[in-house]
């Protein structure tokens, strides 16, 4: 099922923020989301990003992590350092909806598709959702577009991703058993990542 977006998005007049908002009525589970911003306002694109799902889904953030800023990862790393954080709160969404909504809400602050890695207005991704582990929708490949794969098959290689999900939860472990502790501490000092402080929200 799909994200049903209102026909009228909601606009906050104060801040300039046209977000979509979503209709579901379902169990709520416990997600993870991680931010990044490399292009403009960076800290106030990770202000906007938080607002505009909070007014989404009708429910407050539960928790933000520290910002940190990162050096660039991946294929494109001649680029602006990254701001990133992760927040938590709970959605009645299904990993397709909340996909939908993360790139709604990316699209409504402007990012635009350039290569793969690059700089970005704000990134929103779904690292865990409940205890949810596999390709979504099912049966589908992970390479095709519109599929989600869970828990976030990146999550215990990258520190910006491991050190704000430790800060909100310092024994947190995979649905799948690993300790998110134990990953970090494998990557050595590598991945350099700096706290900036934290971020206030609109």
């Amino acid at each position: 099922m799909k994200v049903r977006l209102s026909t009228a998005a909601q606009l906050d007049a104060e801040n300039g923020i046209n977000c979509a908002m979503v209709s579901v009525s379902k169990d709520a589970r416990t997600v993870y989301l991680g931010f990044g911003s490399n292009v403009g306002s960076r800290m106030q694109n990770l202000r906007k990003a938080l607002k505009c799902l909070e007014d989404a889904v009708g429910s407050t953030v539960i928790a933000v992590s520290p910002v940190y800023e990162t050096e660039p990862v991946g294929n494109f790393v001649d680029q602006s350092h990254f701001l990133n954080l992760v927040a938590t709160l709970e959605v009645a969404l299904d990993p397709i909806e909340l996909l939908e909504l993360c790139k709604q809400i990316e699209r409504d602050l402007g990012r635009v598709a350039t290569v793969r890695h690059g700089p970005r207005t704000v990134d929103v991704d779904i690292l865990l959702l409940g205890d949810l582990v596999g390709t979504f929708p099912e049966g589908e490949s992970p390479a095709e577009k519109g599929t989600v794969t869970l828990p976030h098959p990146s999550i215990l290689q990258r520190r910006f991703v491991l050190q704000p999900l430790l800060d909100l939860d310092s024994g947190l472990r995979l649905p799948t058993g690993e300790s998110l502790r134990n990953a970090l501490a494998k990557l050595g000092k590598s991945q350099k990542v700096v706290k900036v402080g934290m971020l206030v929200k609109l």
